[in-house]
C-alpha cells in the first residue's frame, strides 16, 4: 500500500502547484499540506532520509518558484521580497547540502510559503490598506514560521525509528 501512497503525495503536491495558477488558496493549501505530511509515507515507502530529502527539497524549490511566478504574473509589489526570500532559503539548502545537518533550516526558514497566503488575501481583497497591517501580519507569520521550523528541525524529530504504526 505504501508503494502507492508516497507517489500519490508527490502527485498531490504537483497538482497543488498547478492549482496555484487557477485557485491560489486551494493550490497553496494542497501543496503545503502534502509537503507537511509526506515524510512518514516516504519512510514507509522505503526511502532513505537522504533520498527523501533530495526529492523533498527539489519539490520545495519548485514550490517557491511557482509562488514567485504567481506573484510575478499578478504584478505583486513584493517581487523583490519574494526573490530575497527564495535566495535566503537557498542559503539554508546550500548549508544543508554541505553539512547534511538540517538545523540550518532553523536559521534560514522558508518564509515565502507562509507569506504567500497573506499577500494573496491582501492584494486580492484589500488593495487599499494601511502598511502597518502588512507589517504586523508579516511579523506574526514570521514568528509562527520560526516556531514551525524550530519544531520541524530539532534533533530527533524526523527520526524514522520514532515512528510507530499504532
Amino acid at each position: 500500500m505504501w508503494k502507492l501512497i508516497y507517489p500519490l503525495f508527490i502527485l498531490i503536491r504537483l497538482i497543488g502547484f498547478v492549482l496555484i495558477f487557477i485557485e491560489p488558496p486551494w493550490g497553496w493549501l494542497i501543496a503545503y499540506l502534502a509537503d507537511l505530511w509526506d515524510y512518514y509515507p516516504s519512510v514507509k515507502f522505503g526511502l532513505s532520509r537522504g533520498s527523501y530529502l533530495k526529492i523533498d527539497k527539489t519539490l520545495d524549490l519548485l514550490f517557491r518558484l511557482v509562488l514567485f511566478a504567481y506573484a510575478y504574473i499578478n504584478a505583486w509589489q513584493v517581487l523583490f521580497l519574494f526573490l530575497i526570500l527564495i535566495l535566503y532559503r537557498s542559503l539554508g539548502d546550500f548549508f544543508f547540502i554541505i553539512t547534511k545537518q538540517d538545523r540550518y533550516y532553523i536559521y534560514f526558514p522558508n518564509f515565502i510559503d507562509f507569506y504567500f497566503p497573506i499577500f494573496y488575501v491582501l492584494f486580492t481583497y484589500f488593495p487599499y490598506r494601511d502598511s502597518i497591517v502588512d507589517l504586523l501580519l508579516i511579523v506574526a507569520a514570521s514568528i509562527l514560521k520560526l516556531a514551525h521550523e524550530n519544531q520541524l528541525h530539532k534533533p530527533g524529530v524526523n527520526d524514522p525509528a520514532a515512528f510507530t504504526t499504532t
